[in-house]
C-alpha cells in the first residue's frame, strides 16, 4: 500500500512552493515531475498526487531534490492568488483534465527529447567535421611537407647532375692550336704535343746531345794540366831559336 508523504506549499501572486518530505528515500528510486495542472511524485514506498487548482507553465517551473525530500517551484499560467493548492470539483472531469495535461506533457517531453537529440547530433556532426577540417589540415601539412622534401631532393639531384655533366664536359674539352694552316685538336691535358712531330726526333736530339757532351769531354779530358803545358812550351823555344840561328848562317854562307 503506498504511502502518501506529507508535504507543504505557500503561493504568490506568479507562482507556489510545493514542498514534499521524504524520509530515507534513494534518489534512484525518485520520480518527480509535473505538468500544467499535476504535480506527482513517486519514491516506493511514497507516493503524493496534487491535482492543481488553477494551471502552471511546466517549461519554466522545476523540481529540486535534496536529501529530506523535493521542492516544487512552480510559475502560474495566470498571475493570481488560488487560495487553495488542489482542485475541488467532478471526479471524472478532473482525472480527464489530468489525463490531458499529461498527454501534452508527455508529447512536450517528447519534442525536447527530439530537440535536444538534434543539437547533439549537430554538436557531433561540427565536433566530427571539426576533426575531418584539422586531420585534412594536418595531413595537408604532411603532404606538403613531403612535397617540399621531394622538390629538394630533385632540385639536388639536378644540381648534382649538372655538376657531373660539367666535369665531363671539361674531362673531354678540348683546345685548338694552329700549325701550319691545320686546326689541330689536343686534350686539355696533353701538354701541347704536336701529333705531326717525328717520334725520334727528339731522341736523335738526345743522342746529339748526349755526343757533343761526350766530345766535350773528351777534350776536356785530352788537355794537359797546367804545369806540362809550361814545360812543353819552354823545352820547345830553345829549339825553334837553334834552327833560326842555323838558317841565318846558312844563308850568309851561300852569299859569299
Amino acid at each position: 500500500m503506498p504511502i502518501t508523504p506529507g508535504f507543504t506549499w505557500e503561493e504568490t501572486e506568479n507562482g507556489l512552493e510545493v514542498r514534499v518530505e521524504l524520509k530515507g528515500f534513494k534518489r534512484s528510486d525518485l520520480d518527480a515531475n509535473c505538468t500544467a495542472c499535476l504535480l506527482k511524485v513517486n519514491c516506493p514506498p511514497y507516493l503524493l498526487s496534487i491535482d492543481l487548482h488553477g494551471e502552471i507553465n511546466p517549461t519554466k517551473s522545476s523540481a529540486v531534490v535534496d536529501a529530506s525530500g523535493v521542492t516544487f517551484n512552480c510559475v502560474k499560467e495566470v498571475p493570481g492568488k488560488w487560495g487553495k493548492l488542489k482542485i475541488e470539483g467532478d471526479r471524472a472531469e478532473i482525472k480527464e483534465r489530468r489525463e490531458k495535461s499529461m498527454e501534452a506533457e508527455r508529447i512536450r517531453q517528447q519534442e525536447v527529447a527530439a530537440k535536444q537529440k538534434e543539437i547533439k547530433e549537430k554538436a557531433q556532426k561540427a565536433g566530427q567535421e571539426g576533426d575531418w577540417a584539422h586531420e585534412n589540415k594536418v595531413r595537408n601539412t604532411i603532404d606538403k611537407r613531403k612535397e617540399d622534401e621531394l622538390a629538394a631532393e630533385r632540385e639536388d639531384i639536378e644540381k648534382w647532375k649538372e655538376t657531373m655533366a660539367a666535369r665531363k664536359r671539361r674531362a673531354e674539352q678540348k683546345t685548338v692550336t694552329r700549325k701550319g694552316g691545320v686546326e689541330i685538336y689536343s686534350d686539355d691535358e696533353s701538354d701541347d704535343e704536336d701529333p705531326y712531330d717525328d717520334p725520334y726526333e727528339d731522341d736523335e736530339d738526345d743522342d746529339k746531345e748526349n755526343t757533343d757532351t761526350s766530345a766535350v769531354g773528351d777534350k776536356e779530358n785530352s788537355v794537359p794540366p797546367t804545369n806540362q803545358v809550361g814545360e812543353a812550351a819552354e823545352s820547345s823555344v830553345p829549339e825553334a831559336s837553334s834552327a833560326l840561328v842555323q838558317r841565318v848562317q846558312q844563308e850568309e854562307e851561300e852569299e859569299e
